[in-house]
């Protein structure tokens, strides 16, 4: 029993270092467990991010990460391509947001002297809304039949126009053009 006193022990600890384990076995680590990038819709292909992995053995002339993109969220072929040696992401082809608003996969880095030694991270594009649509009439043409003693200021007809774009930019307002009534 210690009625109350502190107790203190101090002891010396020595740490030592194996020198044998080869330092190429530790993983690559990513900057981020996860990337979010965001990119209008329609641009030309371009740069849409870039991702950075680091190892104890890069100061090494001989050892380089090499990174690859992973496509395991979807059975689609993605748009996109990263650079082995950069981690710059690039999109290959213009995306359209009314066909897919975000892609997520994963990229891998790997050391070029023990490419089965890894890294991973996520990445997601968020594809970004323009205003690229214009509304559109289910029909071309509106037609209807009024009775001859249809009272002035009379509902008529109700048009429903509809674009394909999100949020604000798919809203619609219709207005008359006074001097043709169109």
């Amino acid at each position: 029993m210690n009625m109350g006193k502190i107790i203190r022990a101090k002891t010396v600890v020595t740490i030592r270092l194996d020198t044998r384990r080869n330092r190429n076995e530790a993983v690559p680590r990513f900057e981020r467990s996860r990337y979010v990038f965001r990119i209008a819709e329609n641009r030309p292909p371009s740069v849409v991010g870039v991702v950075r992995a680091y190892h104890v053995s890069l100061s090494s002339n001989d050892v380089l990460l090499q990174y690859e993109l992973i496509n395991d969220f979807s059975s689609s072929p993605l748009p996109f391509r990263v650079h082995s040696l950069s981690g710059e992401v690039t999109s290959e082809t213009t995306l359209d947001h009314e066909v897919n608003k975000n892609y997520e996969f994963k990229i891998r880095a790997c050391l070029s002297v023990n490419p089965t030694n890894c890294g991973y991270t996520v990445v997601v594009v968020i594809v970004d809304d323009v205003n690229d649509n214009a509304p559109r009439f289910p029909a071309s043409e509106l037609r209807i039949s009024l009775p001859s003693d249809l009272p002035t200021g009379s509902e008529l007809i109700t048009p429903q126009a509809i674009d394909a774009d999100s949020g604000l930019n798919g809203d619609v307002n219709y207005a008359i053009d006074p001097p043709s009534g169109q």
